[in-house]
């Protein structure tokens, strides 16, 4: 509030975005694109859950509801060190924030005003923050929470409709202690003051302004909510003008008795205009001036902010707006023990692996569960893993050998007999001949030593790429994956992010398609996609690096709204074992060196979903 007009920042209500905000943004990387994320910094104490008499008024371009004081009365919010009381009446209006939305078939806006309380304490908060939510109207009433089938009631009977058990932090949070992630901005609303004895005087209010990126169904009647499209502009509720027209009384503009937004300009936007006195009292407060344009992602990140609860920190943009439940709160504290460490056994990859229910190297423990999933089978075991196992049998480089040894005997048996033949040319003095001959043997030998060496290291060669080739007893099955391949490589027991998890690497062509496999009891598995030789990969950063090269080179791959790829893992044919699931205990406490630790977190500040968190 300010009895200034406004200058600099942004202006209007709403903000106006040239493309929605989450779609890739030309030029700019993924890493750049995280930075609009924060902590959120909004935090609402909402009213229990208890009855409403819901009304509803739709006249005049006005779609107001209330019928819920006593529920908000007892809700408020908290911005930095500003309260803000709730207001008593919901707007349901067109669509204002269509580009904020994660999705795009948006059309209609639910908003909810909070006035600041007390200005003279905090004069640099916001004077409003203005509760956004994003909405499509359906006609599927299953889709839709009870409040908009009472609403529905309330316009078509004309009167109040009760509603039992009305819970206001459903339209905006997920849980009364989970709020939704919201984009949010500032915006300057110009304003007149008017009524009473003095000449009208024009000034400034500050707004805050936070919109759920994840839109709410209405269940719509033609008769009821319907009517909301014919609502284009926002307008203020008639209670919420009254309050912040007390805010500006509170630093001296006592003698005024109204106050109104402007609607439009002129003079190419050097003065502001505002509706003509005497007017209804609803048109003062008609936010009827579009905000002003962002065209670029400078002009974004500096206008923009994503706030989110704590429980998405480290999360992408892209799958914190189409998360739909927020990730589970890790409560409680973990006992600690302390351990003697043998950097030699149990510093692995920068990690240190201790089984913390024994103090025994944590390798020993994953020895021995593999040894158990293999039931026995000390290949399979190793294959579990994670090491190499040639196949059994003979191989195409074990023939090989065996024709190369042949021709080896063959071809130097010729030879010896040849130089004894020469031999006998120079004993019977027949030098010329002798001379011919030594020439051809030594063209013979050549020969023969090439065509050995050559069968000897294409053998060799054949045999290398065998013992690289890893039968883990497993393969690889999903999108874009025709039919099925062998998984060549698994690394047990690394982790990724804040868990432990066992990846599973498998060789598709020049293509190495990856399925990070955690605990059961985090519920997922995440997938991940390189270029590259699945044989040379030893540690959890090589994948990272890789698979962010992979998204950076094929973004259209990765465009919010894409289909994540679905990899499944599944024991090959000829095995009984169970699909691999990863271990949830012993291999979920091993402990990561700090500088490894902020290598990984490094890798992953890009904020692609390589393998989630």
């Amino acid at each position: 509030m300010s009895l200034q007009v406004c200058q600099g920042g942004n202006t209007g209500f709403p903000i106006k975005l040239n493309q929605t905000i989450f779609d890739p943004w030309p030029g700019v990387k993924n890493e750049d694109i995280q930075k609009l994320i924060v902590p959120t910094d909004v935090e609402v104490a909402w009213a229990p859950a208890s009855s409403a008499n819901i009304t509803a008024t739709y006249v005049n371009q006005i779609y107001h509801i209330g019928g819920f004081d006593s529920i908000a009365s007892g809700t408020t919010l908290t911005l930095g060190g500003a309260r803000y009381r709730c207001s008593p009446v919901l707007t349901l209006c067109g669509i204002q924030h269509a580009r904020l939305s994660y999705a795009k078939d948006v059309t209609n806006e639910i908003i909810l005003v909070f006035t600041i309380e007390t200005k003279n304490d905090n004069p640099s908060s916001p004077d409003m923050v203005f509760m956004c939510r994003p909405a499509i109207l359906t006609d599927k009433q299953e889709m839709s929470i009870q409040l908009w089938s009472s609403v529905n009631s309330a316009v078509k009977n004309k009167s109040a409709s009760n509603l039992s058990g009305f819970d206001l932090s459903t339209l905006f949070a997920y849980n009364r202690e989970v709020m939704m992630p919201m984009m949010s901005y500032e915006t300057c609303i110009a304003t007149r003051l008017i009524g009473g004895p003095n000449a009208a005087t024009e000034g400034s209010a500050k707004i805050r302004v936070v919109v759920c990126s994840q839109p709410m169904y209405i269940y719509a009647e033609s008769n009821g909510t319907g009517k909301c499209d014919r609502v284009t502009k926002y307008t203020v509720p008639d209670r919420d003008g009254m309050r912040l027209l007390n805010v500006f009384q509170q630093s001296g503009a006592s003698s005024y008795t109204n106050i109104q937004f402007t609607d439009r300009k002129s003079d190419n936007g050097k003065t502001n205009e505002f509706p003509t006195i005497p007017s209804p009292i609803a048109n003062y407060l008609v936010l009827g001036l579009s905000g002003n344009m962002v065209d670029n992602w400078e002009g974004a990140l500096q206008a923009f902010e994503y706030l989110i609860p704590d429980v998405f920190l480290g999360k992408s943009l892209a799958s914190i707006a189409r998360s739909t439940v927020p990730p589970e709160k890790k409560t409680g504290k973990k006992a600690f023990k302390c351990y003697t460490i043998d950097p030699r056994k149990d510093v692995v990859n920068d990690q240190i692996m201790i089984d913390p229910t024994t103090g025994e190297p944590l390798k020993d423990t994953m020895d021995a569960l593999n040894r158990s999933s293999a039931g026995g089978d000390p290949a399979l075991a190793m294959a579990l893993g994670g090491q190499a196992v040639e196949s059994s049998g003979i191989q195409p480089a074990d023939i090989e050998d065996v024709f190369v040894y042949i021709f080896s005997f063959i071809g130097g048996i010729s030879l010896l007999s040849y130089l004894f033949y020469i031999i006998r040319h120079f004993m019977a003095h027949r030098y010329s001949e002798g001379i011919t001959h030594i020439v051809s043997f030594i063209i013979c030998f050549l020969i023969l030593f090439a065509i050995t060496y050559n069968l000897e290291k294409d053998s060799e060669n054949k045999r290398s790429k065998g013992k690289k080739s890893v039968n883990t007893g497993y393969v690889m099955y999903g999108d874009d994956i025709k039919g099925e391949i062998p998984v060549t490589k698994i690394l047990k027991g690394v982790r990724v992010g804040p868990t432990m998890a066992d990846v599973y690497l498998a060789q598709d062509a020049n293509i190495v398609r990856v399925l990070c496999i955690r605990p059961p009891e985090l519920g997922r598995n995440d997938p991940a996609t390189f270029v590259g030789d699945a044989s040379s990969i030893q540690t959890v950063d090589e994948i990272f690096a890789k698979a962010s090269e992979y998204i950076n080179n094929n973004p259209d791959e990765f465009r919010p709204g894409t289909k994540r790829k679905d990899y499944k893992i599944k024991p090959a044919g000829r095995l009984a074992a169970p699909a691999p699931v990863a271990p949830s205990a012993p291999a979920s406490q091993s402990i990561e060196i700090p500088s490894a630790f902020k290598s990984l977190l490094g890798s992953m500040s890009g904020g692609q979903n390589i393998f989630g968190n």
